[in-house]
């Protein structure tokens, strides 16, 4: 399984990558700070659960998340929100997210949130 992690700050995004390997085991997780490196690094692979910063400057973010499902329709996508914003979320979802969380009041909600998907996943294969 691979795990990409979008998120504008590098210490949030490195610890993500940090609590998702110590709480799922055989699993690949890469993280970028700019939807420039994103789309790069999706040229190169192909994520398996995409946790994303939904307030990358440009708000490009809707444009990621469809090029994401574009790539791999079985792709879960997570929106991670600062602030909920229901009509974004709502975009979100619309556009192919599968999930939208409150980034900081459900941080730590957000490992175990990759290991039920990873464990769903493997079931199905």
């Amino acid at each position: 399984m691979v795990v990409f992690v979008f998120d504008r700050y590098g210490a949030i995004a490195e610890r993500l990558v940090s609590l998702i390997n110590d709480s799922v085991k055989n699993i690949s997780s890469h993280y970028c700070t700019n939807l420039e490196q994103g789309l790069q690094l999706l040229q190169h692979s192909t994520p398996d659960i995409v946790l994303m910063d939904m307030k990358f400057p440009g708000n490009r973010t809707q444009e990621l998340i469809k090029k994401i499902k574009e790539a791999n329709n079985k792709a879960i996508i997570v929106c991670l929100f600062i602030v909920p914003d229901s009509l974004l979320q709502e975009e979100s979802l619309k556009n192919g997210a599968d999930y939208a969380m409150d980034k900081y009041m459900e941080f730590e909600k957000i490992p175990g949130l990759v290991a039920q998907i990873v464990n769903k996943k493997l079931i199905r294969h």
